[in-house]
């Protein structure tokens, strides 16, 4: 049961990483949209 347990961690783990890299891959997507500096500009 424990090991299950560590399974399911595990595999969550993986998903989270796998969102983050979408959401990354998606950011430099819209940025690549605008010009160069622009986000850089509004802080």
């Amino acid at each position: 049961m424990e090991k299950d347990k560590e399974n399911l961690q595990g595999e969550e783990e993986k998903e989270i990483q796998l969102k983050i890299q979408n959401y990354e891959l998606e950011i430099i997507k819209i940025k690549k949209k605008f010009p160069d500096n622009f986000f850089e500009e509004l802080n």
